[in-house]
């Protein structure tokens, strides 16, 4: 499960709702 991507899709679309703790450091 890449959670980091989904971030990466949402800030894109400008709309970076961080719902869940960002673990940008998870492979």
């Amino acid at each position: 499960m890449i959670r980091t991507r989904t971030i990466e899709v949402v800030f894109e679309k400008g709309v970076f709702k961080p719902l869940e703790p960002v673990e940008l450091e998870e492979g």
